[in-house]
Parts: structure tokens; C-alpha cells; sequence
């Protein structure tokens, strides 16, 4: 019986003393600290790629895994023979070698004319 008391008395006592109290303001400040953290991360992993320049006769899929999906689609035509298309990369953040804006024409998924700004 003696046994039993003891760990009754213990074991809340350990459970106090071992607990932290939650502080809503300091989980938020980490969690800001964290995801600032990622973001720098992210930057200086995108810095350090080395973009290769587009080269005409480049397939689309070839061209977005150089630049990546952040394009904007400008026209598109399709023909009873051939399929047309107008991309716009735009480098807002300055982070890679692409120049401040890019046009690439494609037609039947393939790069035919660059335009660089």
C-alpha cells in the first residue's frame, strides 16, 4: 500500500515539474524564425543553380526543367498540322541568371525563337 501512495505522490509531481508551460507568443515567434530560415535556405539552393541557356530546337518539358513552371503562357494556336505557343519567363527576384524577361515561341513543342529583354 505503501508503494502505491508513493508513486500517486510522485508521479504528478514529476509530471509538474518536468512540464513546460505553453507560451502561444513564443511558439508563433519560432514558427516565423522557422519558416524565415526555409526561406533563406530556399534563396541560397536557387542562387546556387547554374542556369544553361535555352538553345532553339529545346523540347517545353527540357525548357521548364531549366527554368521551372513559373511561366506565363502570352498565346497559343493550334492548326490542323501544328500546335503554336508563346511562354513568358519573368525574373522578379533577381536571384538566377535569366535575364529580366524572356519570351520563347514554340511550335509542335519545339523551341523555334528567343527574346530576350
Amino acid at each position: 500500500m505503501e508503494m502505491n501512495f508513493k508513486i500517486m505522490f510522485l508521479f504528478p509531481l514529476t509530471l509538474m515539474i518536468s512540464c513546460k508551460r505553453w507560451d502561444p507568443n513564443q511558439q508563433f515567434s519560432e514558427e516565423i524564425f522557422q519558416k524565415q530560415r526555409v526561406k533563406i535556405a530556399e534563396q541560397v539552393n536557387f542562387q546556387s543553380r547554374n542556369f544553361v541557356e535555352a538553345q532553339l530546337g529545346q523540347s517545353l518539358s527540357d525548357i521548364i526543367m531549366m527554368y521551372g513552371i513559373d511561366y506565363k503562357i502570352l498565346a497559343s494556336l493550334t492548326n490542323d498540322d501544328s500546335n503554336w505557343l508563346r511562354i513568358e519567363y519573368v525574373n522578379n527576384n533577381g536571384l538566377s541568371s535569366l535575364p529580366m524577361r524572356i519570351e520563347l515561341l514554340f511550335k509542335n513543342n519545339r523551341l523555334i525563337e528567343i527574346h530576350k529583354n
